[in-house]
């Protein structure tokens, strides 16, 4: 008698933002030159056909939470069991392939596959064609949702009442949810972050999926949006024995927009788009979220490479 062969899965993975999307404008807010400076690095290396750096910590924990978001995906909508062998195509990024799989497998041991009840879409790009009404950011948009950046949601969720019992019994500050739609977007962190709602984004983030999500399905909109950090102790779990506070994952609930919130998003992406065209320095913004990746050991190698956009 032989053992069964395993069955391994290829998985091809994305890694990046959904273009000039959220976070680029995100960025551009921040600090103008930062914005600039990663538009043209990424320039030269599509160009050469070279990876680029394109996240807060360089390309190592871009790729990590790449490969995360990819697995979690594939469990999620039930293409990937646990017990399963893959086999990630990352080149050159062998540590980054460590710490992916390390992040899921502690999600894994800790959220079955049925926890956030129906799941109806993970990493959704919208709009879709059909949504779209405009190609670029009108004047009149602060006045009117967001509804033309592109975003990606990674996940798409529908609870019930029971659902919501469940989720909030094993994660207990999601309290305050209800039956419905909700949008599910993972943050891979090295320590648990000080300032939750800063460190996933700020209210511009979550908001704006929504806003977006709304726009393309308004007849059944989300309830809100939960931002689930996952952070990389060694090894995960919920809590610590006898705590109620959360130890490894930090989940954050959301409200849907108001019509106020959905003003001073129009605001926010005008005033972005304005600054992007500046290349202004905000040296105030160097440690925002982490560190800047043109902030090296106290030196701002920003203000050199400046002169390449000249």
């Amino acid at each position: 008698m032989t053992d069964e062969p395993t069955q391994v899965i290829s998985i091809n993975f994305e890694s990046g933002g959904s273009g000039k999307g959220v976070s680029w404008h995100m960025d551009a807010a921040s600090c103008p030159l930062r914005r600039a400076l990663r538009d043209l690095a990424r320039k030269r290396a599509e160009a050469n056909g070279l990876p680029q750096e394109h996240n807060w910590g360089g390309m190592e924990k871009a790729d990590r939470g790449s490969i995360f978001h990819k697995l979690v995906e594939l469990y999620h909508t039930g293409w990937l069991r646990p017990e399963q062998a893959l086999e990630i195509p990352c080149p050159d990024a062998k540590s980054a392939f460590d710490e992916g799989i390390r992040f899921f497998t502690g999600y894994r041991d800790n959220f079955p596959q049925d926890f956030w009840g129906k799941v109806l879409g993970a990493e959704v790009k919208l709009p879709r064609d059909q949504d779209l009404k405009a190609l670029e950011i009108p004047d009149a948009l602060i006045e009117a949702p967001p509804y033309i950046l592109p975003v990606t949601i990674d996940l798409i969720i529908e609870v019930t009442n029971e659902d919501v019992a469940r989720i909030v019994k094993t994660l207990p500050v999601l309290e305050g949810m209800e039956a419905g739609v909700y949008l599910v977007d993972w943050k891979t962190k090295d320590q648990k972050p000080y300032n939750l709602l800063n460190a996933y984004g700020g209210k511009v983030q979550g908001l704006t999926y929504q806003a977006v999500y709304n726009f393309c399905n308004p007849d059944a909109p989300c309830k809100g949006m939960i931002y689930m950090g996952i952070v990389g102790h060694k090894p995960m779990r919920l809590r610590d024995e006898g705590q109620r506070k959360p130890k490894s994952f930090w989940p954050l609930l959301q409200h849907s927009p108001t019509d106020d919130d959905l003003q001073m998003l129009g605001s926010f992406f005008l005033s972005a788009e304005a600054l992007s065209h500046t290349n202004f320095p905000n040296l105030s913004s160097c440690e925002d979220f982490g560190s800047c990746v043109y902030y090296i050991d106290g030196e701002r190698t920003c203000l050199q490479k400046a002169k390449a956009l000249e």
